[in-house]
C-alpha cells in the first residue's frame, strides 16, 4: 500500500470487504472480528498503519453490517483515474475524474468504432467497396439531401422512386434533384398540396432539365 497521508482510505475499503465476507459466511460482524482480520492484512501490506486507527476503522466497518460503499464513492476515495481504470481493466468500481454517464458514452463510442472496423475488414476480405468508395460513387449518400429537406432518408428515396416511376427519367439523374418529388402525388399529377409551391417546383424542373419528361 502506498505510504501517503490518506492511507486510511485504503484500509477502510479493506475493512468493509472483510465485514461483507463475514456477513456472507454468516459469521457475526463485530469490531473485534473485523479487526482480527484487518490486523493480519495490515501486518503485510501496511505495517506502519497505527493500531488505534485500525481499531477505529474496524468499528466503522462493523457498523455497516456487511454493506459496501457505492462503486462511485469507492473510486472517488481511492482517487482511481479513468485512465488507470481502463489500463487495469477495473469494472467493479468507478473513477473520480469521469462519471458513470460519461463512461457509458465512451464505451458506446468505442464499441461503434470496433464495429465499423470489423465491418470494414469484412468488406475488404469479401472484395466489396469500402465506405469511402461507396460515398464517392453515390452523391446522395454523401450529400444527404434529406437533411436539408427535413425528411428521413427512407422518405427521400421513396419519393424519388415515385418520381422516377412517374416521369420515366433515369433514377440516378433524378436522385440529384431533391425538390421535385414534393410536387407529385400518387398519380403523378400536381395536387392541392403542391399548387402553392408550383413555381418553386417549376424552377427545380428547369434546373434539372426534366421539363420535357412529363
Amino acid at each position: 500500500m502506498p505510504k501517503t497521508d490518506d492511507a486510511d482510505i485504503y484500509v477502510q475499503e479493506i475493512a468493509e470487504c472483510y465485514s461483507m465476507v463475514l456477513a456472507e459466511k454468516h459469521i457475526e460482524v463485530t469490531a473485534d472480528s473485523v479487526f482480527e482480520r484487518l490486523h493480519i492484512w495490515c501486518a503485510r501490506w501496511a505495517p506502519d498503519f497505527p493500531v488505534n486507527l485500525m481499531r477505529a476503522t474496524a468499528r466503522q466497518a462493523a457498523a455497516q453490517a456487511g454493506r459496501l460503499s457505492g462503486s462511485e464513492l469507492v473510486g472517488q476515495r481511492l482517487r482511481l483515474s479513468h485512465k488507470e481504470r481502463s489500463e487495469l481493466k477495473i469494472v467493479t468500481i468507478g473513477s473520480y475524474d469521469v462519471d458513470r454517464k460519461t463512461r457509458k458514452r465512451l464505451a458506446r463510442d468505442r464499441k461503434r468504432k470496433r464495429d465499423r472496423d470489423r465491418a470494414a475488414q469484412k468488406r475488404a476480405l469479401e472484395g466489396r467497396q469500402s465506405r469511402e468508395e461507396y460515398l464517392a460513387a453515390h452523391r446522395a449518400s454523401r450529400d444527404q439531401p434529406w437533411i436539408t429537406l427535413g425528411i428521413s432518408r427512407r422518405t427521400y428515396y421513396r419519393r424519388q422512386k415515385k418520381l422516377w416511376l412517374t416521369t420515366g427519367s433515369d433514377f440516378e439523374h433524378v436522385r440529384s434533384v431533391p425538390l421535385i418529388e414534393d410536387a407529385l402525388l400518387k398519380d403523378g399529377r400536381p395536387g392541392s398540396q403542391s399548387i402553392m409551391r408550383g413555381s418553386h417546383c417549376e424552377r427545380a424542373l428547369e434546373r434539372s432539365e426534366l421539363g420535357g419528361c412529363q
